[in-house]
């Protein structure tokens, strides 16, 4: 099998590629609206404010019928980073963006590939893909890297959350790998403060915090941990602090990441 892998691995990889992008232009899932709908808002300037959006419109309008005042329930960067991705685009899906979000139906009625899909899933697929380049980091032997990185191309995980559903999840990997990548390097610093992005996407990585903790405390002392945990969580705080003024962020987002939403990773 390593043989075969090594033989065709930039075959497999384009293959895996390509199925990302087909399974991505036929398949819908409802949760890509959420980064839609708030990719709408931080575009319109609401940088700091789009949790407070949905709770301030009146109980008749349209769109706090659909999503409810809970839709935005997740830290900030993984809407920050999915707005950046759709802004290129933004010009020409405006208009059916609109209608998207007040009537997912519309892909149901349409063609049997629709580009738009793969708009909205693209933050997903390209953290698939920076998550791949950096496996690919992570080994020292070339047989084991590329059998990882076929592994996670193909892995029915990967094409379920980047290709079906359109999940921050790939983004949340790849910043946790770069930690263990730059923790490997001896970069405690830096992997802490990878870790600090990865809970701004989703919060399970502030466990891996003091687990690398210990680790250096074995290896570096005390003081050297303390403070390597006070750079991850502080990235984290410094994070979400534009947000805490937020009353949706502290209701869904900040009370959801310290409870259940801590294990959806």
């Amino acid at each position: 099998m390593i043989k075969f892998i090594n033989s065709h691995f930039h075959k497999i990889i384009v293959f895996g590629v390509v199925l990302q992008l087909l399974i991505s232009l036929i398949t819908y899932h409802p949760d890509v609206r959420a980064f839609v709908l708030a990719s709408k808002f931080i575009s319109a300037g609401e940088i700091t404010s789009f949790y407070d959006h949905v709770s301030k419109l009146p109980a008749n309008d349209s769109t706090k019928q659909i999503y409810h005042d809970d839709i935005f329930i997740y830290p900030p960067l993984g809407y920050l980073y999915s707005s950046i991705v759709y802004l290129p685009f933004s010009s020409f899906t405006a208009s059916f963006t609109d209608r998207f979000l007040l009537n997912d139906n519309v892909f149901l009625k349409s063609q049997a590939f629709s580009p738009l899909l793969l708009i909205y899933k693209l933050p997903s697929l390209i953290g698939s893909w920076l998550t791949l380049w950096l496996i690919m980091k992570l080994f020292q032997s070339k047989e084991r890297a590329r059998l990882a990185g076929v592994l996670w191309i193909l892995s029915p995980t990967t094409l379920l959350v980047s290709s079906a559903m359109g999940q921050s999840d790939t983004l949340v990997v790849f910043f946790i790998l770069l930690a263990f990548y730059l923790y490997k390097n001896e970069k405690l610093s830096w992997s802490n403060v990878a870790l600090g992005l990865s809970a701004l996407v989703k919060p399970i990585a502030l466990v891996v915090i003091p687990i690398l903790a210990i680790d250096s405390y074995k290896k570096d002392g005390p003081k050297l941990a303390f403070k390597n945990v006070v750079i991850g969580f502080g990235t984290y705080l410094l994070g979400i602090a534009p947000y805490l003024h937020s009353p949706a962020f502290k209701m869904y987002a900040l009370d959801a990441t310290h409870t259940n939403k801590s294990i959806q990773a």
